[in-house]
């Protein structure tokens, strides 16, 4: 696809900024026999198959919506942190299963999406939309009908990976607010959303009071801090231990 022409003036400049600083191609693609429906906007590709920048996007509508343009103005930030500010990733051993990886992955996110969403938003995107928050609101009501954490998500047979998710939900919108300027709405949403969770899930908002002391201690927005802050957060999880934080080899 003809990137100049599909994606805004803004996106574009930042598109050419990334592939100048990084010495690599943005290229930006559908992901494979996508759908409109799907938790995932944007995603970022890393590893020895992917010599480019690659980031396949949901084609929910068309690029120049603000929603898409949000999801890959983050992932082009995170290829700026992997390639060219050498963050550390997750890896892992090739027999630690895909799953545990995966968790790890999550505990990550959502520390550097607090990180991403307000450095974007310096450079003129928003740092939610609206897609994002109907998340959250459905989210609170998921927590203000659930009697438990048992009865939160009764389709996900994983429940640590619930609690993760829900964990992270709380991080980002306690610490979004931070760091980035927000509308009365977002803030109304994020404030709803941690009003209720300790009410709801009390084992683990323990594990939230444990990320936001590191969160406290440490600066996510400087490398050293945000690796700390992220071992700290994976240390809460009984995940395989092999699991490192290491830069990006390629």
């Amino acid at each position: 696809m003809d990137l100049h022409t599909q994606v805004s003036d803004r996106l574009n400049d930042y598109i050419l900024e990334v592939e100048d600083t990084v010495g690599r191609q943005v290229q930006i693609e559908p992901f494979s026999g996508a759908t409109t429906e799907g938790p995932i906007i944007a995603a970022l590709n890393v590893g020895p198959s992917y010599p480019n920048i690659d980031i396949q996007y949901r084609p929910l509508r068309p690029l120049k919506d603000q929603s898409i343009e949000k999801a890959i103005a983050h992932e082009l930030t995170h290829a700026l942190q992997i390639y060219s500010l050498r963050y550390p990733i997750i890896d892992a051993p090739d027999d630690v299963s895909s799953e545990e990886v995966q968790k790890a992955a999550d505990i990550m996110d959502f520390i550097d999406d607090i990180v991403i969403d307000t450095l974007i938003q310096k450079r003129g995107f928003p740092p939610t939309t609206p897609d994002h928050l109907k998340t959250f609101e459905h989210n609170c009501e998921v927590l203000e009908h659930a009697g438990n954490s048992s009865s939160i998500d009764a389709h996900e047979e994983d429940p640590i990976k619930v609690e993760i998710k829900f964990i992270g939900d709380y991080i980002y919108a306690w610490g979004l607010p931070r760091y980035a300027v927000l509308d009365e709405l977002t803030l109304g949403i994020f404030k709803r959303f941690t009003r209720i969770f300790p009410q709801v899930l009390k084992h683990e908002f323990k594990k939230v009071r444990q990320i936001k002391k590191l969160m406290s201690t440490y600066d996510i927005f400087n490398k050293n801090g945000r690796t700390k802050v992220i071992k700290g957060s994976i240390s809460l999880w009984p995940l395989d231990r092999r699991i490192i934080l290491t830069p990006y080899a390629g």
